[in-house]
This record gives C-alpha cells, structure tokens and sequence, in this order.
C-alpha cells in the first residue's frame, strides 16, 4: 500500500502518514488482495441517519476509524468501516465484516 495515494481519497487533505496504526489485506473475492487501515482519530462524528436523535453532535475523543482499499485498484481506500474506540475492537470488527482471516502488518 502506497500511504500517499489514500490521503485525498479519505478527505484527509494535508493529513499525516502517522495517523496509520494499523494495516492489512485480505483477499476480496478469495483472489483479489486489497488492503484495509485502521487510524487514530480525535474525534467521534455524528451520523445524521434519519433515525438518529437529530440533536446528537460529534464527540471529541480518542477513536480509530477504519478504511477499506477499492478491490478494482489504485490503492484508493473509499469505503469506510466505522469507528471503534481501540484498534482491538477494530480489528475484530474489520474480520467479522470480511468473514475472513487479515493479516495485519502493524
């Protein structure tokens, strides 16, 4: 994975490589590696689904936020996974979505 390539992709325009905290991949498809990063983030957005309390504001704390590499290429990371409150939790949440075993390289 190419750490520059991912920054305008995930709205992080400026941001800092550092953030990464953790990386993976696994095989889209049983056949197509893509990559999966987790990152440190500062603050907990709200989601304004319609079924939300519509007065719920983001929340400034320690989280990760997690982030899935597009399997058709680029090293473009659009599809997000949520946030979690630690990089365990994320981690367990990212296998359980893929329904499949990541091999995490930090």
């Amino acid at each position: 994975m190419r750490n520059g390539a991912l920054w305008g992709v995930l709205g992080l325009e400026g941001g800092d490589p550092s953030r990464i905290i953790a990386k993976g991949s696994w095989l889209y498809d049983g056949s197509v590696r893509c990559g999966v990063i987790i990152q440190r983030e500062e603050v907990w957005p709200a989601f304004f689904d319609p079924e939300d309390d519509p007065n719920v504001e983001d929340k400034v704390m320690p989280c990760v936020s997690i982030w899935y590499e597009n399997p058709g290429g680029g090293h473009t990371f659009e599809a997000g996974g949520g946030y979690c409150h630690t990089v365990e939790e994320a981690k367990v949440k990212v296998e359980d979505t893929l329904g499949s075993r990541v091999e995490w390289e930090k």
